[in-house]
């Protein structure tokens, strides 16, 4: 069985067979909680037992399964952006494993499943995400739908790569004043760029920053949304990527940076007329309209061309490693990325940290030196 909410309800879903054979799915409202829901179901059993129509508890296929895990799971608790990545990733793996009773899939088939992704040339984080989906599906398989007693996914493991895991390169000086002369004033990537580099917000933080987020007076940007892609559309969120709001200091270069572009967009505003499109973001184009997610990809294109090695994401690296090597506190640092932990700063900028450990130690040695 397996339970799902609509509005203020919740529906319960069993499988039965009925007189003649036939395998049938009955959905039925259990009522306003899931305690409720289930109690209805079981009741619903009872009765079938007694009617001589056999019950049929955990069978289904892979292919059914995750039509309803994404349903009950994946809507309901992943951004959209997600949802599609999932989906697309749900595609092959029940291209492989669709018609396989999932009471029926070992642990063995689903570790030979991502090798093979690794022998077909697949990313080692794209077999991660895939490694990921499955851990979570068959965890809630077992211990929360209850349709398995053993997890089959639960040791899986991503194979080793047998190369060093590339590091996100940070931005020289001399590489900055390159993509500041090409993505000068003007260009649709500049306000972008400027935000990552110094207030390292992550791309879609850019993207959905609104001027009702930026306080001239107090000097301090509120990043509390992002914009991410669903299928071919960009939509903006009304919430970070872990989900928690972030208010940070603003330097004097980017704040006059970005009142220029306030005054940028008010000139063509009058330039535009009726054809000015009203959004009330910072980010945006000449008439107005948003940029869209995929201007990123212009970035990184860009510094292909130009033998930079970097990324967009490279900016907010860059922002990053610079405040650490000034001094500021980690714990600092990591509540102005929007870090869910300082664990995952120290994690990411480990070797930046290394450096100040080398030099906090070298400075005690003439301390403390006879």
């Amino acid at each position: 069985m397996y339970f799902r909410k609509k509005g203020n309800k919740w529906y319960f879903t069993i499988y039965i067979t009925d007189q003649y054979g036939r395998r049938k799915k009955l959905e039925r409202v259990g009522g306003r909680t899931r305690a409720e829901a289930k109690q209805k179901a079981k009741e619903m059993i009872k009765e079938e037992d007694h009617s001589g129509v056999t019950f049929i508890d955990k069978k289904m296929t892979f292919h059914e399964y995750a039509d309803f895990w994404f349903h009950d799971y994946a809507e309901l608790n992943l951004s959209p952006g997600t949802q599609y990545r999932y989906q697309r990733a749900l595609e092959d793996i029940t291209a492989k494993l669709g018609d396989t009773d999932i009471s029926q899939i070992t642990s063995f088939q689903l570790q030979a499943f991502l090798n093979t992704m690794k022998k077909d040339g697949y990313a080692r984080s794209t077999i991660g995400l895939y490694k990921s989906i499955m851990a979570t599906m068959f965890r809630l398989a077992t211990v929360e739908y209850e349709f398995l007693h053993q997890n089959p996914a639960q040791k899986l493991q991503v194979p080793r790569s047998g190369t060093l895991q590339k590091q996100t390169r940070i931005f020289s000086a001399q590489d900055m004043d390159e993509i500041l002369t090409f993505y000068n004033r003007g260009k649709d990537l500049y306000i972008p760029i400027c935000l990552s580099y110094h207030l390292g917000l992550r791309a879609g933080e850019c993207l959905a920053l609104s001027w009702d987020d930026v306080n001239f007076e107090a000097n301090t940007v509120h990043v509390c949304k992002t914009m991410c892609r669903n299928g071919k559309d960009d939509i903006i969120l009304n919430r970070t990527k872990n989900k928690k709001s972030r208010t940070i200091v603003m330097d004097t270069a980017i704040m006059e940076i970005l009142r220029q572009q306030k005054k940028d967009q008010d000139t063509n505003r009058t330039l535009y007329r009726s054809y000015y499109v009203e959004n009330n973001l910072v980010c945006t184009k000449a008439d107005g309209s948003p940029l869209r997610y995929t201007c990123i990809s212009g970035f990184n294109s860009f510094c292909k061309r130009h033998h930079i090695d970097g990324s967009f994401h490279g900016l907010r690296h860059t922002h990053a490693t610079m405040l650490i090597q000034a001094g500021l506190d980690l714990d600092y640092v990591s509540k102005r990325l929007g870090h869910s932990s300082i664990g995952i700063t120290s994690g990411i900028y480990v070797h930046t940290t290394k450096q100040r450990e080398e030099k906090a130690k070298k400075i005690m040695e003439k301390i403390f030196q006879t």
